[in-house]
């Protein structure tokens, strides 16, 4: 059995040698060509037909979190401004409301910032649509937890009473 050989001869054609010792002649050469070319364009079609499919479910993805995380943030805020409203004693409705916008604030960046790389895929959407929605309730959590205990947490003297102790602490180490 002999296997096909390819050849090239001075004109830069190419000459198979085979069993039936047949010639290449140019129209099989362009036929090839230009299907082969109809392939690749048919495969960056392809490709660019995934690549915004993907993109559109991506923005769905993002839309359906979305939703859900404004809607849960409702509950976050409650679980912040609640205990706030009982933690501060002085300063009447100023403080309280002050301190609300402050934590709006730091939702409402950590909100865009998380969609903003859900977009470029630097984080799943999940993760970046319900990552201001985790901080809140962490930050709930823990005023639920100090208005639970009666903490004076806006108060100049509980936090000399802190740092005094986190003192003896540190000279008894040393």
């Amino acid at each position: 059995k002999k296997l096909a050989r390819l050849i090239l001869d001075t004109l830069g054609r190419a000459k198979v040698d085979s069993l039936l010792n047949l010639k290449v002649n140019t129209n099989e050469v362009t036929t090839a060509l230009s299907t082969l070319r109809m392939l690749k364009s048919q495969l960056l079609s392809t490709t660019e037909n995934l690549e915004a499919q993907l993109y559109e479910f991506t923005i769905f993805e993002i839309q359906w979190h979305k939703i859900l995380a404004t809607s849960f943030a409702c509950m976050a805020m409650f679980l912040i401004g609640a205990p706030l409203g009982a933690i501060i004693k002085k300063g009447g409705l100023g403080v309280p409301v002050l301190i609300s916008i402050l934590f709006f604030i730091l939702y409402y960046v950590i909100s865009l910032m998380g969609e903003k790389w859900a977009k470029q895929n630097v984080v799943s959407a999940p993760v970046g649509l319900w990552a201001s929605d985790v901080v809140l309730v962490i930050f709930g959590l823990f005023f639920l937890r100090q208005a639970r205990i009666d903490a004076r947490l806006f108060e100049s003297d509980f936090y000399q009473v802190v740092a005094e102790k986190f003192r003896r602490r540190f000279r008894k180490e040393n």
